[in-house]
């Protein structure tokens, strides 16, 4: 919902989201949601998709129904007991940051997305050049040089899957709306056409 109209009922809208990405007081007897809410449900999907990188059950809150509130309750009924065992795995910066945006009835504990983002844990340089890139069409000319001449000595970090499907799709929408850096680009898409570890099939 939108972050300027706070608390607004979901019952007015007479319709439930996913609940097994929902914090609990989307289903309270007269479901509400606030930019907290929208924090427990991104720590959701980020422990979603860390799990599936690591090949565990994605998900903390695994109603079968995923529209049902009451076993929406249920589960979070469950979630603090098995929080610890299900991210102790992780380095203590996740587990941190799960841990706080996870208060099931705390909601103002949790912070808010500009707190989450801003943490050491989301500052790693390969994530903020997906992020750039990302974004590369609102930078300026030079900014964008700048960054693509010196893109070429960081994507031997990046794992070939992330190469594949994120890293050489967004250079190309890059150079699709912008052919003057071409001159930029195409080098390092060629480079990268060259290594095996980039462009070979898994």
């Amino acid at each position: 919902m939108d972050a300027v109209t706070p608390n607004v009922k979901f019952n007015d809208y007479h319709m439930y989201p996913n609940l097994k990405f929902a914090a609990p007081e989307i289903s309270q007897s007269t479901p509400r949601c606030s930019p907290q809410s929208d924090v427990f449900s991104v720590a959701l999907i980020m422990y979603y998709l860390l799990a599936l990188e690591r090949g565990a059950d994605p998900h903390l809150l695994g109603q079968y129904d995923r529209t049902s509130p009451s076993a929406h309750k249920a589960e979070l009924n469950q979630l603090a007991s098995k929080l610890g065992s299900k991210v102790n795995c992780y380095e203590p910066e996740v587990q941190d940051i799960l841990r706080m945006a996870l208060m099931a009835h705390a909601p103002q504990a949790r912070g808010n997305l500009g707190h989450i983002v801003s943490r050491p844990w989301f500052q790693d340089p390969l994530l903020k050049t997906i992020r750039y890139l990302e974004n590369i069409d609102y930078k300026e000319q030079t900014q964008k040089v700048q960054f693509l001449t010196g893109l070429e000595q960081v994507l031997d970090k990046f794992e070939k899957k992330l190469l594949v499907d994120k890293i050489m799709p967004l250079l190309m929408q890059s150079l699709d709306k912008d052919t003057k850096l071409s001159v930029h680009v195409l080098p390092i898409v060629i480079a990268q056409l060259k290594s095996p570890k980039a462009m070979t099939p898994t």
